[in-house]
Formats: C-alpha cells, sequence, structure tokens
C-alpha cells in the first residue's frame, strides 16, 4: 500500500544549505520508502528558495536529484504572488501548486513533515 509523505517549510534561507537538508531529507526519505510518494512544498518566505537566482549550482543538483528520484518539489503560487515572483523564474525541476492543491495534498498525506 502506497503512502504520502509531505514535508513543508515556510522558513529557509536563500543560501541553499537548508534547502539542500530538506532536498536530502526527502529524497532519503523516498530511498527508504521505495514505493511510498514523498513530496515538497515551499510556502512563505521558502518560495524564495525555489527561485533560479537563488541556488547556486550544488542546490540545483539536488533539486534535479530530487526530480531523478520522483519527488516533486513546489511551491505555493500565493506565496510567489505575494512577493511579486512569476513562475519564469523557478528554477528548473520546481514548479507551482495553488493553496488549494496543497491542503488538498496535507489532508491527503499519511505523513506531514513541517520543517
Amino acid at each position: 500500500m502506497s503512502r504520502l509523505l509531505l514535508l513543508s517549510t515556510n522558513k529557509l534561507s536563500s543560501g541553499g544549505a537548508n534547502l539542500s537538508g530538506v532536498l536530502r531529507m526527502a529524497i532519503g526519505l523516498k530511498s527508504l520508502y521505495q514505493g511510498h510518494k514523498v513530496l515538497v512544498v515551499l510556502l512563505g518566505d521558502a518560495v524564495l528558495c525555489g527561485l533560479k537566482r537563488s541556488n547556486p549550482g550544488w542546490v540545483d543538483r539536488y533539486i534535479r536529484s530530487a526530480e531523478i528520484h520522483e519527488v516533486p518539489v513546489y511551491v505555493e503560487a500565493e506565496s510567489l504572488e505575494a512577493r511579486h515572483l512569476t513562475t519564469a523564474e523557478l528554477a528548473t525541476d520546481v514548479e507551482p501548486v495553488d493553496a488549494a492543491r496543497y491542503l488538498e495534498l496535507w489532508r491527503q498525506a499519511d505523513l506531514q513533515l513541517r520543517i
């Protein structure tokens, strides 16, 4: 039986170290619990970490690794809009998700980790 594990955060620095930690945790959970779905959602100020300009190359490698391991990385669209940012500014493999969809995923998740 497949389960959904949701990692979300709203307080990360754009320097990358904290985002890489969240992505390492998500990839590790996906590797440990094969067959389960793991996803990451960046909310609030954490959406800044999902931007192209905010990530050094080594963080982009973690984002690509998450994609390879089938761990989607989302940013809340409303948080982007509140900061006058567009989806065109997002890093490769980072996708927007609206608040209603995030809440739906949160309700469906068997485990929610708020980091």
